[in-house]
């Protein structure tokens, strides 16, 4: 076989594998902002976050360079109406406490990346963002993103 041809082989196996790694579920339907949120049906994976965390870690983790898997950034703007594929995180901090009623910002931010499907900011459809971040998250991991997300206001 000619080296090109065993190289371009090679390359389609390669994004193969790549593309088969990432999971975006999208459904057939988008969701009706009609339907009311339904936050706080399933308990969260811990307890609600009751401590403090590193924010500057949680930018690393956000961004990541953190030396992990997850990086926010991909798909979370910090610029306010920039959407990427989710909602522009710009000023979360203050905004999270006004999303659902009687959350707190930090419970409705553990919430969020635990059980993205739970409430669903309008305008978007559910399922786009990976369900398992929270599984793949250490608590410490957890604590300093959201310490982070806190600091945009």
């Amino acid at each position: 076989m000619k080296p090109q041809i065993l190289i371009s082989m090679g390359v389609l196996i390669l994004t193969t594998l790549a593309c088969s790694l990432i999971q975006v579920n999208v459904p057939d339907k988008p969701s009706d902002p009609a339907d009311p949120p339904v936050a706080g049906t399933q308990p969260l994976e811990g307890d609600p976050i009751q401590s403090e965390g590193d924010p500057a870690r949680g930018e690393l983790l956000f961004t990541g360079q953190a030396g992990g898997e997850l990086s926010c950034s991909n798909c979370h703007s910090l610029q306010p109406g920039q959407t990427l594929v989710g909602p522009s995180l710009a000023g979360i901090g203050t905004t999270a406490a006004t999303r659902i009623e009687g959350y707190s910002a930090e419970e409705y931010l553990q919430e969020s990346i635990e059980q993205p499907n739970t409430y669903v900011v309008e305008g978007f459809r559910p399922d786009i963002m990976p369900e398992n971040f929270g599984k793949r998250m250490s608590d410490e991991d957890l604590i300093d993103l959201i310490a982070y997300l806190m600091t945009l206001e």
